[in-house]
Formats: structure tokens, C-alpha cells, sequence
């Protein structure tokens, strides 16, 4: 299953693209001109069907999942899919619904959760992290229901989530309130498009990527000021990812 949601991840990264419509400021973006593929990404999210139901995880706003389950009896392999978006709340709703439904047509369930971004109450080091921890985590709940299968779990992420699926994948070897419990899915692979698999390196080539600063805002620091936290934050640091490990 992993190879195949890897070749779509590669064949269609330009559809999860980030679907902004205002710059820094504001300002409206003429995407068509800007940038052409990412214009087309977003008129294919736009025409993708609505999913099948939106669950809440928790209890803010940004804690909900966008479930799509393919036809016919299950269960299903499923891919948690984590949206980019440079870990910014001004990016708006970052669902990635035309990749999604790609996978749904080939017989592949997608678990699409949202979380809080930096300028969300609560974003940042460490609501983010727990935002992915208890979306991810709470797929089992959604499992007999809607036929899902446990056992062909694989997490799918891009950009900024990329970096957030890695980091997901790190979990087991970093213990404490991060580690899943027994129930909770145990994915068989990660595929990362487009996202940072460390977080140190990256500041100061943020603010290039994203139009503005957003690692050090991120991390409510440097990472001379938070070391800890950066470790516990970059996957690149908790090799080799993945279960059993």
C-alpha cells in the first residue's frame, strides 16, 4: 500500500499544495499568474467532493478530520494525511480534499486532520504536536464504523506537514505524552513531500519559503534558547523512524 500512495504522492504533489488566497499583509494573490500549478491545485480542491464526514478530535475549531472511505466492504487501508502550509494560521484551511479523494478512487480511506498553526490560540510548540498526536491517534475510534483496517495504517504529509508526518513516525522513540498507546494506530510507512525533516536548519531560510519567520515563532524560541524542544521537534534527530523502533 505504501508504494502505491507513495507514486500518487509523487504524481500529484502539485494538487496538495497549499490553497492560499491573500500574501503577507493581506494582500490578494492572483494565483493564475503567480504561480499556474498551484492556481490549477486549487480549482482541483475546489471541484473535489465533500467528504464523506467531518469529525471533531477535540474541542477547538481546528480539531477535526475530514474522513473519505472508499466504496464497496472493507476494511480499508488508510492514510492520515497532514496538511502544509508553512505551521501558519493566515494560510486559512489547508484540507488537501483533490489529493484525498484520489486516493479514496483507488480504494485507500484518508483520515485529512487540521490542526492549530502559529497565530491560533493555543499553535505553536507544544499545541501543534498534541493536535497531531490526538488526530492521529484518534483513528482507531473511526475504525469499526467506518471499516477502516488498522492494520494498513501509512501517514502522508506535505510541507509543513510533511514535517509533521515525520515527526508523527518519531513518536515511538520519543516516550512520555508523545508515545501512542497500545490501540492507537502503528503506521507502516511515512511519506514526506516537500517538508523539512529538521527544524534548526531551516531558520532564517523560513522566512524566503514562507514570506515571514515562522520556525522561531513556531518553537517560542531559537534554538539556542530551546534546545530541548528542538530536538523533541525534529524527526531528523530520533532515526531510524517507524515501528518497532
Amino acid at each position: 500500500m505504501h508504494k502505491t500512495i507513495l507514486a500518487l504522492a509523487l504524481a500529484t504533489c502539485a494538487v496538495a499544495a497549499p490553497a492560499q488566497t491573500t500574501g503577507p499583509g493581506g494582500r490578494a494573490v492572483d494565483w493564475e499568474k503567480v504561480n499556474p500549478t498551484l492556481h490549477a491545485s486549487m480549482q482541483a480542491d475546489r471541484a473535489a467532493p465533500k467528504p464523506d464526514a467531518v469529525i471533531a478530535y477535540g474541542s477547538g475549531p481546528q480539531h477535526r478530520g475530514e474522513l473519505r472511505v472508499p466504496v464497496g466492504p472493507g476494511p480499508h487501508p488508510v492514510a492520515i494525511v497532514i496538511h502544509g502550509g508553512c505551521w501558519l494560521s493566515r494560510l486559512g484551511d489547508q484540507s488537501m480534499p483533490a489529493f484525498s479523494e484520489s486516493l479514496r478512487r483507488r480504494g485507500i480511506a484518508t483520515w485529512d486532520i487540521d490542526y492549530r498553526r502559529v497565530g491560533h490560540a493555543g499553535g505553536g510548540w507544544p499545541g501543534t504536536f498534541q493536535d497531531i498526536t490526538a488526530g492521529a491517534d484518534h483513528l482507531p475510534r473511526l475504525a469499526k464504523e467506518h471499516g477502516l483496517d488498522m492494520s494498513r495504517v501509512i501517514v502522508v504529509g506535505h510541507s509543513a506537514g510533511a514535517h509533521l508526518a515525520l515527526w508523527n513516525a518519531s513518536r515511538p522513540r520519543l516516550g512520555g505524552e508523545w508515545a501512542s498507546g497500545a490501540e492507537q494506530p502503528k503506521p507502516m510507512s511515512v511519506v514526506a513531500i516537500d517538508g523539512p525533516a529538521a527544524l534548526a536548519p531551516f531558520v532564517g531560510i523560513d522566512a524566503q519559503v514562507c514570506d515571514e519567520p515562522v520556525i522561531v515563532p513556531l518553537m517560542g524560541g531559537t534554538p539556542a534558547e530551546r534546545p530541548a524542544e528542538y530536538r523533541l521537534a525534529t524527526p531528523a534527530a530520533h532515526l531510524p523512524l517507524g515501528p518497532g523502533n
